[in-house]
């Protein structure tokens, strides 16, 4: 048991030394959105905090939602097709 306890404790420190993330406390190391580095420049770009949150969050919550419904349409006409055929009970 303190071999699996020392090999989480091992993975969970390194996990906490990624890159974008300073310590359990925050979020981002850096500003989340700054709108000088996005608009009033020459040469317009996004933090990494954004990139790496909400252009990855969010096709992601878009992919799990359309993909709960497209499951549940889909077991609603399975059971009706079963239902039609006389073999769901």
């Amino acid at each position: 048991m303190s071999d699996t306890k020392r090999l989480l404790g091992a993975l969970l420190l390194q996990d906490a030394g990624r890159e974008g993330f300073e310590d359990e406390g925050t979020f981002c190391r850096g500003p989340y959105f700054d709108y000088d580095l996005t608009w009033n420049t020459t040469n317009p770009n996004l933090t990494q905090c954004f990139r790496d949150t909400a252009l990855i969050g969010t096709p992601a919550a878009i992919l799990w939602a359309f993909g709960a419904g497209w499951l549940f349409i889909r077991a609603g006409r399975q059971r009706k097709k079963d239902s039609a055929a006389g073999t769901y009970s």
